[in-house]
């Protein structure tokens, strides 16, 4: 993936400020983005179903009332059963820009919060520091708030790190910093999947970085997995 440079936003015929945020919502589909097939002992397959909340204009135009768009992403078996969900959001480009760190905590979300405070520009625009941390030419962020699987069993590691890598390679671009509401017991398991680092105590990863092909290696086991076991296929 070429790291492109954000473009300036531009103006609408009324004068006003066009969103570069309505750009990234052309991304989105209501259904039907297709995974790699998970082979366990049921045989399912996977999609990716996403709701962006983005308040309007009666002209169909993005409202400022909001700082924040938000990203509701399910992951779901091919019977219908949700496997797994994921909430994330996006600083809007607002002028004049409105307060982050206000608007995440009237969200009622610490997270939140902690990156606008500690990883944004009064602006909303990634910090230098995490720049340089990350090596990347990243200039916005991505928030990812939560991140769940919803199936126990043995294709549950193999789903999670599936689904991470969906997020990724789905959801954010290339200018993107994403980060992850996890513990930092959890960084091998990002690491692994999205290249994640830690930076000032936050994971986060650049979405322009090339993810791995392999999913990673399964913990310790007390017994041995059977040949029916999760395997990713393309």
């Amino acid at each position: 993936m070429s790291l492109r440079r954000p473009r300036a936003p531009g103006r609408g015929a009324g004068g006003e400020r066009t969103l570069a945020s309505s750009a990234r919502s052309l991304q989105f589909r209501a259904a039907g983005v297709a995974l790699p097939r998970i082979d366990n002992l049921a045989r399912h397959t996977y999609s990716l179903r996403f709701a962006q909340q983005t308040p309007l204009r009666p002209d169909g135009s993005g409202c400022g009332a909001d700082a924040f768009e938000r990203i509701s992403v399910e992951l779901v078996r091919d019977d219908g059963g949700l496997a797994g969900s994921a909430i994330a959001y996006f600083p809007r480009e607002l002028e004049p820009p409105p307060d982050f760190v206000e608007a995440a905590a009237a969200l009622g979300s610490d997270f939140l919060e902690q990156i606008c405070e500690r990883a944004l520009s009064l602006d909303g625009f990634v910090s230098q520091s995490i720049n340089d941390a990350l090596d990347a030419g990243v200039s916005q962020a991505f928030v990812v708030e939560e991140f769940r699987i919803h199936e126990d069993g043995p294709s549950a590691p193999a789903l999670r790190a599936m689904f991470a890598k969906a997020l990724m390679r789905n959801l954010p671009r290339c200018i993107d910093a994403v980060f992850i509401r996890a513990d930092a017991a959890e960084l091998p398991f990002w690491r692994a999947t999205i290249g994640a680092r830690l930076v000032d105590g936050m994971i986060v990863a650049s979405a322009d970085a090339k993810l791995p092909d392999d999913l990673p290696p399964p913990g310790p086991r007390k017994r041995r997995a059977s040949r029916g076991g999760p395997r990713l296929v393309n």
